[in-house]
């Protein structure tokens, strides 16, 4: 189990983490965490294993729905682009 101190930020939350060897990069981490919008927002919560993998494949399909929304927003971009629209 890993133990966080209720008063960590996101960073201190990340390097424990990846120094748990629970994710490869603190830096990622705390990039996704404000990308979410959960910055300020996490709890004290305790979990097990298997709640940290349902947890990491939750926040894995939300990087690529996010990927997937860039994508198409880019090519809207392109195809407003090429249609001479602004």
């Amino acid at each position: 189990m890993v133990e966080i101190p209720v008063a960590s930020d996101t960073l201190d939350i990340g390097a424990r983490l990846q120094h748990e060897g629970l994710i490869r990069n603190a830096f990622a981490f705390q990039v996704g965490i404000r990308r979410w919008g959960l910055a300020g927002k996490l709890k004290a919560v305790r979990f097990r294993l298997y709640d940290m993998e349902r947890l990491a494949a939750v926040a894995v399909s939300q990087v690529k729905v996010q990927t997937a929304k860039c994508k198409m927003q880019d090519a809207e971009r392109r195809r407003t682009k090429l249609e001479g629209r602004s």
